[in-house]
């Protein structure tokens, strides 16, 4: 069963949010779950869910084929209306678009969200081709980084211009750079510590970290990896 966070509070309007994925598994990312208490949040699949969704997030899940993600569509647009409808990859974003063209009705307030940078090896040939109709006919373009962001070619910014935005990383590498060299001086503090958070898994790369951190050359430094997988 997917963990059920802490609600999280604040003041502001309530949105129905739904949101569009391949296929939800223990590798999904959870955090884009962690809506504040006052929203109801959706979610419908092409492939059936293979994890337990907190009671909180209504699930409508298909089968793996184009009509079961219909039905789950139609289901789910029948608990709505929704303020935001939100595609999470180029398939299920791209499906959507066919769909709302055969009902003969408009995207609603869409958005895509680019997950991968371009030249990632997740994002087959096929996705890129799937892309295109996602940044040209959706409201919104949200690249999850801005590497993300510089990654794509200039005619996907193109076909998105002026409806798109970023979520910047959550790292501060300027702050990161800074500690480094404040360590490598004289009086900086010795024992170095890196600590890894994510999923331990083959996309995530840990063995990359593990093999950097086994070329320092200091006896007092630790790893600490945080993180199932």
């Amino acid at each position: 069963m997917m963990v059920d966070f802490p609600r999280v509070g604040g003041d502001g309007p309530t949105l129905k949010v739904l949101h569009l994925h391949l296929e939800v598994g223990q590798q999904s990312e959870a955090n884009q779950f962690l809506y504040p208490s006052r929203h109801r949040v959706s979610v419908a699949t092409f492939f059936p869910c293979r994890i337990e969704f907190p009671d909180r997030i209504s699930l409508f899940d298909g089968d793996g084929t184009v009509m079961g993600f219909r039905r789950a569509l139609r289901a789910a647009e029948a608990a709505g209306p929704y303020d935001i409808v939100h595609a999470h990859g180029p398939v299920d974003g791209t499906l959507y678009l066919l769909l709302c063209r055969l009902a003969g009705r408009s995207l609603g307030r869409s958005v895509y969200g680019a997950h991968h940078a371009y030249t990632n090896s997740n994002l087959k040939r096929r996705n890129r081709l799937l892309s295109y109709p996602c940044f040209r006919f959706f409201d919104r373009v949200t690249f999850v980084s801005e590497a993300s962001e510089a990654s794509f070619p200039r005619r996907f910014h193109r076909l998105a211009r002026g409806k798109t935005s970023v979520v910047p990383n959550g790292v501060d590498l300027n702050r990161l750079d800074e500690t480094v060299r404040w360590l490598s001086e004289p009086s900086g503090v010795r024992g170095f510590h890196v600590a890894s958070v994510g999923r331990l898994i083959e996309i995530k790369n840990p063995m990359t970290i593990l093999d950097a951190f086994s070329r320092i050359d200091d006896g007092d430094a630790r790893l600490t990896f945080v993180g199932t997988g």
